[in-house]
């Protein structure tokens, strides 16, 4: 086969990834089949130095796990491996223990740019692509440092060059991004999935990083530079789960309508379906036998990848939406729902009359229920178990008088209603104003008498004014009248009068239960 030199993509997050040649002769983003084999025993070598060392070849197990490397980077492109038996023709990649790599060195892989050149045409040599592993490397399942070291070296035999590092004219990345969140071609560790723990015995422990599984955003771009974006993989409708212990791997997805389902999890998601977008998903250990605490963006949803819908844990997740028409079911817990945009939807177990409704702030809506409280955002649609509605038609159906006067504000509401806090500024304005917000307790407490609310709300360029929404709750005890504060901080695109620093407003609740 003969391979090609290659320009750069223009794009810095692939480029500085090249090594500046690809397999096969033909344009970047073509189709390429590459052969592969495992030498042994008396295998034929062109070259010495490898072989000449003293060589073994991988046991049956290990070339297991070497064809789910050579997989994770074939589903992402237009590569396609097919193994051949090794004898006095073999495979354009062969992988095997050299005892020439000794200490720390796990391995290591020729380019596909070995070879001898004619214009941009090079004819590889027999070193090219070949991949030597560190006799000591034994152990080569998913999720091992041998599997990471598998996955790193398939890249640079398919021309992926080290991150950190400048040649032939292609750059070295962007330092803040040198790390295995983004590509499996960097030294530098991501610890965002945490470390695994080893206890060899009671008074000594070895750890490790939890390290990727796949090839990570920008590897991805840059094999789909090289080999062309791959239109077959998981082109149906697929269901994408993991594992309570956080991982670390970029999702590609071809196609279908597809959902992230995380109702198995052990502690809170932020989940994130934009493409090109990091979520925090699963538990992570950051210290021997300490806690185990949320992940922190460690699963990666590929660029061009579109995801239509999440369910969520039974915790407090935070669930973004895409540009598609997501259905997000939050689960269980007080879910931050936002659909972004598209025609989403927000999924319920239960029927319609069981849940309340309360609009807010710019356009938010909470849904109280069975499921907890959830904060809805950019939510066109909710799915209960008797049916599907359109939000609009819930909330005129249930909407109480927004207030737009001071005169219209009632400083006491009875639980049963809706507190309103109304924003003013003095004249309309050219530009959006803004403030944060958010409830302070008084003799009512968040959770028992209202729902702690916060946020920035917004007066519109060519407005004046805004009400702030806060939902009582109304419960069956009796007790005293009571009250809690709403205070607003931070304004932008203005000022408060008098130079004060923060603005604070009191309602009385007024208790609706009747003593018997």
């Amino acid at each position: 086969m003969g391979n090609r030199f290659i320009e750069k993509s223009g794009d810095s997050r692939s480029d500085s990834l090249l090594s500046g040649a690809k397999w096969g002769e033909g344009a970047v983003g073509e189709p390429v089949y590459i052969t592969y084999s495992f030498p042994e025993g008396d295998a034929y070598w062109s070259y010495t130095e490898e072989p000449g060392s003293g060589f073994l070849g991988l046991n049956k197990t290990q070339q297991k796990n070497f064809k789910f490397a050579l997989n994770a980077w074939q589903e992402v492109s237009k590569l396609t491996f097919i193994e051949i038996p090794d004898s006095m023709t073999y495979g354009d990649i062969r992988v095997a223990y050299t005892a020439k790599i000794t200490g720390n060195v796990q391995a290591y892989a020729y380019f596909p740019g070995s070879g001898t050149y004619i214009g941009d045409i090079i004819r590889p040599s027999d070193q090219a692509g070949d991949i030597w592993i560190n006799p000591e490397l034994t152990d080569l399942s998913v999720s091992s440092t041998g599997y990471a070291t598998l996955i790193h070296e398939v890249g640079h035999a398919l021309g992926l060059k080290h991150s950190f590092e400048s040649e032939g004219g292609f750059p070295a990345i962007n330092p803040t991004l040198d790390n295995t969140k983004y590509t499996v071609m960097s030294y530098t560790e991501y610890t965002g999935a945490g470390y695994i723990f080893t206890e060899e015995n009671a008074f000594y422990y070895t750890y490790r990083e939890v390290m990727p599984t796949t090839p990570m955003l920008y590897d991805i771009l840059a094999a789909q530079y090289m080999y062309g974006v791959d239109t077959t993989t998981r082109a149906g409708d697929d269901v994408y789960t993991f594992t309570t212990q956080a991982e670390l791997k970029t999702i590609w997805d071809a196609g279908g309508a597809d959902e992230i389902n995380l109702s198995n999890q052990n502690i809170a998601a932020n989940l994130n379906l934009n493409a090109g977008e990091f979520s925090d998903i699963g538990q992570r250990q950051m210290t021997y036998k300490g806690p185990l605490l949320q992940a922190n963006e460690n699963i990666a949803i590929a660029f061009g990848v579109i995801i239509e819908n999440a369910t969520g844990t039974r915790f407090d997740d935070v669930i973004t939406g895409n540009s598609a028409d997501n259905i997000i079911d939050g689960g269980l817990g007080d879910d931050r729902i936002d659909g972004g945009s598209g025609i989403d939807t927000a999924k319920y177990q239960g029927a319609r009359d069981s849940y309340v409704l309360t609009q807010v702030a710019a356009g938010n809506v909470t849904v109280e229920g069975q499921d907890g409280l959830d904060t809805l955002e950019n939510i066109e649609k909710l799915s209960f178990s008797d049916g599907d509605f359109l939000l609009s038609e819930l909330l005129a159906s249930t909407a109480t008088s927004v207030p737009t006067t001071k005169s219209e504000v009632s400083l006491t509401p009875a639980e049963s209603e809706t507190a309103y806090y109304l924003l003013e500024i003095g004249q309309v304005q050219s530009q959006d104003a803004s403030v944060s917000y958010a409830t302070r307790d008084g003799t009512a407490l968040a959770g028992e008498d209202y729902v702690a609310t916060s946020g920035i709300a917004t007066i519109a360029a060519g407005s004046s004014s805004l009400a702030i929404a806060v939902q009582l709750i109304d419960d069956a005890v009796t007790e005293d009248n009571e009250t809690f504060s709403l205070v607003v901080s931070n304004p932008v695109g203005g000022i408060f009068s008098n130079d004060m620093i923060e603005l604070v407003a009191q309602r009385t609740i007024i208790d609706n239960d009747i003593v018997v």
